[in-house]
């Protein structure tokens, strides 16, 4: 259940273009976009990624968006979705796993952005519905580059979950028949580092032996939602600040909704709460990219 007031981002619509955040967090540009925040800085090093090993023969991969060793974008959603729109024409292929730089991920409290009222992110997939997920399917873990700014005052502690679909665009109600439904993190590494497992974090949700989140139907379309004591309240997260990197690919049509204020604003949002989008612009076009992200499945 959510919290917080949605009139309290409305203030974001008054914060300048363009923040910096206090040395202690390196040199990260914060920039407003109709959208939400967005963190931007420069690889001090890159360490290069290696291949996964191969998944035991009940696990597959269900989503997959890293751009390393990975031409194609499995799991998302066709271009005539309404769960996101995705273009999937147009790759920018590279050899780059994720980008240094991403959407910002703060809890309510977080001293630097007073008044915002905590934001989070989601990420839309579509289950298969070849034999991996014939009948039904769960998810073991997501793994995604979430990191922590390192701002002085703020914490690392954050929250993966994954959600239904409302059948409009955006995230409706938790999956949670199985277990909790989600599991809170810690993000170690310091944005921008990449791009091994070590500047990740494992959502882990297996729960006990054969039990994993889900059943998932197939052919369906799910969101992996990260927050910091927004979506659901995580008392350790309040004064959390991180970023979910972006990909490598290009051109995937609109971003995942972000959440203000507890509302998942959208491009074709018009309301008080998602006032920040700016529809001046016409929401947004192709060229945008997505949070990077893998997710296991299991069958």
């Amino acid at each position: 259940m959510v919290r917080k007031s949605a009139l309290a981002v409305c203030s974001m619509a008054l914060l300048a273009a363009a923040f910096s955040l206090p040395a202690a967090a390196q040199e990260i540009k914060i920039a407003q976009t109709p959208q939400g925040l967005m963190a931007q800085g420069t690889y001090k090093h890159v360490t290069p990624g290696t291949n996964d090993p191969l998944l035991p023969v009940s696990f597959f991969t269900l989503y997959n968006n890293f751009g390393a060793q990975s031409p194609l974008c499995v799991g998302c959603p066709p271009s005539d979705n309404l769960l996101a729109g995705i273009n999937q024409n147009g790759f920018i292929y590279t050899d780059l796993t994720w980008q240094p730089g991403g959407w910002l991920i703060l809890g309510p409290d977080d001293p630097n952005y007073p008044g915002i009222g905590g934001t989070a992110v989601a990420v839309p997939f579509v289950t298969p519905t070849s034999a991996s997920c014939a009948i039904s399917c769960s998810v073991e873990e997501v793994r995604l580059p979430l990191q922590q700014t390192g701002a002085t005052g703020t914490r690392n502690n954050f929250t993966v979950s994954v959600w239904a679909d409302d059948g409009l665009g955006v995230p409706s109600s938790l999956v949670n028949t199985t277990g909790p439904g989600f599991v809170n993190v810690a993000a170690v590494p310091v944005f921008p580092s990449c791009c091994t497992n070590s500047d990740t974090v494992l959502a882990d949700f297996t729960y006990s032996a054969g039990k994993y989140l889900g059943p998932l139907s197939p052919g369906s379309g799910y969101w992996v939602v990260v927050d910091a004591d927004l979506v659901i309240p995580n008392n350790a997260a309040t004064t959390s600040e991180g970023v979910w990197a972006f990909t490598q690919y290009a051109n995937y049509g609109r971003l995942t909704p972000n959440s203000n204020g507890g509302v998942w604003c959208t491009p074709s949002s018009v309301s008080v709460a998602c006032a920040n989008l700016g529809l001046a612009n016409g929401g947004l076009a192709t060229g945008s990219t997505l949070p990077a992200m893998k997710i296991t499945g299991v069958k």
